[in-house]
């Protein structure tokens, strides 16, 4: 819960697994029959994997801490703080694609994701745990990868070459070995998506949940980067475009008893936007419609807002300079998923409007966001935050601690 709620609110973590002592679950049939089992912890766990032993539970917990590791970098900067606090060549995120390699190649073909597979951990009541043990591995191999996409300043942008463009971390081979992973995970993560969807209504249900959603928004990320960007294969862009509908149909379908949903469908209708704004030609009938289909937040109850009080989503000090890196936007994005939505919105604003010289936008798009962001502040990403900051936060930058 620490973990994901850190992700949702782009907060810090508060739990320290190297300070504390924690047994990992125990597999069901312990309970059952009232054993005795010594329950290891993350350090303890056996490899290769042994599910039939150990069960899933242990597996999927590990999973989801090599993830937290990863999104941690990502609350306090991504890329750019790796490189700020590397006291060696081998960067953080190197070390977590090394590790969850030893990890996946730790797998039995019993673990492995496959169809036979799921269906045989449904027989033992643990689908949903196989299901989401593979999206949190391959959302984890989507963040650790996706900062290396290269995004070459092209399209309407290209007079701003060297502030828009985000420079590749890494070159030649290692490159392009972490661009093919991290478009084959989040192609993985569409088709099992489209399995379960597909499969009945059981594997469907199964899939409503935050590490879901958290795994559909770094695809949708990354398949609209295909999208918009890759050109080397003709066909890729409509296969890319396809993946994400049927990600905003997924999500589209859990509005009705799912509210949040709502907030995570905006978050992939900005990402295509900056997406658009960059390299997209001007259109003024599909620009304008996929802007106006970013709803608003809901109006809150009177009753409501006495019940539950909550302060309005400020900027900190100062505002941010969005001639930064559209790999920093596309993160701030995907960061402030739940955050306020006008404050979102004022990140694509400098996107649309600079090259005012060059194209004219049209007046629908432009009166769409009330916000004029000057261009003398040197701030890096929003510092927004609710009336109790934290010091990871100072004037709109990120600071990490001695260590992550």
């Amino acid at each position: 819960m620490d973990r994901l709620v850190s992700y949702a609110c782009w907060r810090p973590q508060t739990i320290d697994v190297d300070c504390v002592s924690i047994n990992l679950p125990c597999p069901e049939n312990v309970f059952t029959l009232d054993e005795p089992f010594k329950t290891p912890t993350l350090t303890t766990l056996p490899y290769p994997c042994e599910a039939t032993r150990f069960g899933l539970s242990p597996y999927f917990i590990t999973a989801l801490e090599i993830w937290s590791q990863a999104t941690y970098i990502q609350i306090l900067g991504g890329l750019r703080h790796v490189s700020r606090v590397a006291s060696t060549s081998v960067g953080a995120f190197d070390q977590l694609s090394t590790r969850l390699e030893a990890f996946n190649n730790s797998m039995p073909g019993s673990m492995q994701w496959s169809t036979p597979n799921r269906r045989a951990f449904r027989h033992i009541h643990q689908e949903g745990l196989f299901i989401h043990l593979h999206l949190t591995l391959l959302n984890t191999a989507c963040i650790v990868n996706q900062e290396s996409l290269p995004y070459p300043a092209e399209g309407r942008d290209a007079h701003r070459q060297g502030l828009l463009s985000d420079e590749s971390n890494g070159t030649g081979t290692d490159q392009e070995r972490s661009v093919t992973a991290c478009v084959r995970a989040s192609t993985e993560i569409v088709a099992i998506l489209q399995e379960a969807r597909n499969s009945d209504l059981q594997a469907t249900n199964q899939l409503q949940s935050v590490v879901s959603a958290f795994a559909m928004l770094s695809a949708a990320n990354v398949q609209l980067w295909i999208q918009y960007v890759q050109s080397r294969d003709r066909n890729a862009p409509q296969h890319a475009e396809a993946r994400v509908e049927s990600i905003i149909a997924m999500l589209e379908s859990w509005k009705m008893t799912w509210p949040v949903a709502e907030d995570w469908l905006n978050t992939i209708r900005l990402l295509r936007r900056l997406y658009e704004a960059t390299y997209a030609p001007i259109s003024g009938s599909s620009d304008g419609q996929h802007l106006n289909n970013v709803a608003d937040p809901p109006a809150q109850a009177a009753d409501d807002a006495q019940d539950r009080p909550v302060a309005r989503l400020i900027e900190g000090n100062g505002l941010p300079d969005f001639k930064e890196r559209l790999v920093d936007k596309l993160r701030f994005t995907l960061l402030s998923s739940l955050e306020d939505m006008d404050a979102r919105k004022r990140v694509l604003k400098p996107s649309m409007t600079t090259g005012r010289d060059q194209v004219e936008l049209p007046a629908s798009e432009i009166d769409e966001f009330e916000y004029w962001v000057p261009e003398s502040y040197d701030f890096g990403l929003p510092d927004l935050y609710l009336s109790n900051t934290w010091p990871g936060l100072e004037s709109g930058h990120l600071y990490a601690p001695d260590a992550v």
